[in-house]
C-alpha cells in the first residue's frame, strides 16, 4: 500500500497545537496542588498556594496566546461563530470544545 502524503500543517496550526498541548498539563498539575491545599493548614499552605498562582498566571498566557492566533485566522474565527450561534455556546463554553476539536 501506498498511501498518498498529508502536507505537513502551516505554521500557526502548529503553533496552536503546541499552546494547546502545553495547556492540559498545567490544568493537571494545578488541580493536583488545589487538592493538596484543601487537605493541608498553616504553613504548608502558602508553600502549596505558590505553584498554583504560577500555573493559573501561565493558563492565562496560554489563554491569550491561543485567542491571539485564533483571531488571527479567519477560518477559526469563522468556526468559532458557528460554534458560538447555538444557543446556549457562549465564549466561556466555547473555548474548551475549540481546544478539543483538532481543526
Amino acid at each position: 500500500m501506498r498511501p498518498t502524503p498529508r502536507p505537513l500543517p502551516d505554521a500557526q496550526t502548529q503553533e496552536r497545537r503546541g499552546l494547546r498541548g502545553r495547556r492540559q498539563p498545567l490544568m493537571v498539575m494545578r488541580t493536583a496542588e488545589q487538592n493538596r491545599l484543601a487537605g493541608t493548614s498553616g504553613r504548608l499552605q502558602t508553600d502549596i498556594a505558590a505553584p498554583i498562582t504560577w500555573r493559573t498566571e501561565r493558563l492565562a498566557m496560554r489563554d491569550d496566546a491561543l485567542e491571539t492566533v485564533r483571531r488571527g485566522s479567519p477560518l477559526w474565527r469563522a468556526n468559532d461563530d458557528l460554534l458560538q450561534s447555538a444557543p446556549g455556546i457562549g465564549p466561556v463554553c466555547a473555548r474548551p470544545v475549540r481546544l478539543a476539536l483538532p481543526e
